[in-house]
């Protein structure tokens, strides 16, 4: 256990190192962008996210997100927010273009109203009338993590973040029901993935 928390260690004293180095440079930088997050859509969700670059060139990012699916027999609309602290480590950002390298600390907290429509047929024997139980959950979930960025930057203001971790998820609901990290109610270690475009301004 002390191996990981020494390396997590030194990549903040590299941070706060390349910060103090890099603070005679950040007015010639961009501070705010905003933008979106693309992976999400693929479930339904919206999630926004906005990006303040403060003096130590380390970055605060919010994401807020909208969640809305209507399938056959199930309907979910969720909201949440989700914040990083970026640790920029390495910076290599030329007139128009650029790479950086990052890691960050996250957390999150999203709520979800679930109604579902569980359809029997007794006797196994399709036609008969079928018995329908509505099912309705509502929950929150909240969870935090680490990840590792690489962020590219084109034509001076346009942003493309590819970014790796996971983190530890607690659902507030009758857990039986959610064994997979991809459903909203799982509980216990799950991995993340994003990949956002964002605008400086």
């Amino acid at each position: 256990m002390k191996k990981p928390f020494a390396i997590i260690l030194a990549f903040i004293a590299i941070a706060f190192v390349n910060s103090v180095q890099g603070q005679g440079e950040v007015e010639k930088m961009y501070r705010n962008r905003f933008g979106f997050s693309t992976l999400p859509f693929v479930t339904g969700t919206l999630q926004l996210n906005y990006e303040y670059l403060l003096p130590s060139r380390n970055g605060i990012w919010l994401a807020p997100l909208v969640h809305y699916t209507n399938r056959d027999y199930q309907d979910e609309i969720g909201f949440g927010l989700e914040t990083q602290y970026r640790f920029y480590v390495v910076r290599r950002e030329k007139e128009n273009h650029g790479k950086n390298l990052y890691f960050a600390p996250y957390a999150f907290f999203k709520y979800f109203d679930i109604k579902e429509k569980d359809i029997y047929y007794y006797g196994g024997v399709y036609g008969d009338e079928p018995s329908v139980i509505d099912r309705k959950d509502k929950f929150a979930t909240a969870g935090a993590g680490i990840l590792f960025g690489w962020q590219y930057v084109f034509s001076e203001r346009i942003y493309l973040d590819v970014y790796v971790g996971g983190g530890i998820r607690e659902a507030f609901n009758d857990k039986d029901r959610y064994d997979e990290f991809m459903q909203p109610g799982f509980s216990g270690f799950a991995p993340k993935v994003g990949v956002d475009i964002s605008f400086s301004f």
